[in-house]
Order: C-alpha cells, then sequence, then structure tokens
C-alpha cells in the first residue's frame, strides 16, 4: 500500500494493466487472500473495483466481478457492488459521477441480476 491506501491491484488497475492484474491476483500468494485484496480500501473508502469503475473498461470490471461469486446467501459479489465509499457513493454511483455511463450501465444491470436471483 503507498501512502494513499492504493494497493498495488487498485495501481494496476489505474495503470489500465489487465496482464499485471491477472498475474497479481493469480499468484500463489495472492489466490489464497482474493476476498481480502477486493475489499480493501483506499483512504477514500474506495476498493478496486472504483478504480476499474472510474478508468471505464469493461474487460477489468468482468474479471473483477467473475473473482467473487455471484449469488447465494451473503453473495461477495453484491456486497462489493452495495459497498460505498467516503462520500457514499456505490462503484456503479461513482462510474456516473465520473463520466463512464457504459460501466453504470454494466454495474446495475449486474447488480439487478444478483438481486433477482437472490
Amino acid at each position: 500500500m503507498n501512502i494513499s491506501g492504493k494497493t498495488e491491484l487498485m495501481l494496476s488497475i489505474e495503470n489500465l494493466d489487465l496482464d499485471k492484474i491477472k498475474q497479481f491476483i493469480y499468484s500463489e500468494y495472492k489466490s489464497l487472500a482474493i476476498d481480502d485484496e477486493m475489499f480493501k480500501k483506499d483512504s477514500n473508502g474506495r476498493s478496486a473495483i472504483y478504480y476499474a469503475a472510474m478508468r471505464g473498461d469493461e474487460d477489468i470490471i468482468w474479471f473483477l466481478l467473475s473473482l467473487l461469486p455471484g449469488t447465494g446467501i451473503f453473495c461477495k459479489r453484491g456486497q462489493l457492488l452495495e459497498s460505498k465509499d467516503n462520500q457514499g457513493l456505490t462503484p456503479e454511483e461513482f462510474a456516473q459521477v465520473n463520466g463512464n455511463d457504459k460501466i453504470y450501465k454494466l454495474l446495475c444491470s449486474e447488480r439487478m441480476r444478483i438481486e433477482f436471483f437472490e
């Protein structure tokens, strides 16, 4: 983590480096703590999904979402999408505020899909 609380995963997402993101996630050490990594927050209360929402890369969004279960009791993917940063914004709201309407719609549809199957 750097001084602003950004993790290596967050920094890789900022640089839109999907290969580095995958390498980081699939490393032997990190694969054991994927839930922890996905829910770590920076000093603004934002997890990696916020960085992906801000950057607007669909491949990175889908990759991150695919790392967590999308249905079931206490659905991790749903928890991630319902999390709020220090300003009270969810990842989908954050995408909309940053002008990434395509990502906003993608995250909305995924949240609705999860709610439908709950």
